[in-house]
């Protein structure tokens, strides 16, 4: 009998080796996708309230066009944000509905059905081969 192999912080597992990584690559993706929407909203802002400067600077109607730029930047800005997220959105709703799909659709030959139930979709008894 051999004692198990320690590793830095003690005893190695295999379920600690085989622990997913898709909990840490979400937050990754939710932190990355909240930078591009604080982004997209300061630089919408930013554009029209530049824009709004220099109509003022032309027209010397200080800071009034400056300020209805910046409130049009950050409308615009909001409303990419809510075109982004919606998108995101469906994308994970279709994701997660393709993950869900029903065990027997995946089933592959020779293998039993994959149903909770008595009998499958089919019909048959669970385990029973058809045409045999």
């Amino acid at each position: 009998m051999t004692a198990p192999e320690q590793g830095p912080s003690g005893p190695h597992t295999e379920s600690r080796a085989a622990s997913p990584a898709p909990p840490l690559r979400a937050l990754a993706r939710g932190v990355d996708q909240s930078a591009v929407y604080s982004m997209e909203l300061l630089a919408g802002i930013l554009t029209w309230m530049g824009l709004g400067w220099l109509a003022d600077q032309w027209l010397g109607t200080e800071p009034w066009v400056m300020v209805a730029g910046a409130l049009i930047g950050y409308a615009a800005g909001l409303y990419l944000i809510w075109l982004r997220s919606r998108d995101a959105m469906q994308t994970d709703d279709a994701t997660r509905g393709q993950a869900s799909e029903p065990a027997l659709a995946q089933e592959q030959p020779g293998r039993k059905p994959a149903s909770v139930g008595p009998a499958d979709v089919g019909g048959r008894a669970r385990g029973e081969t058809p045409g045999v």
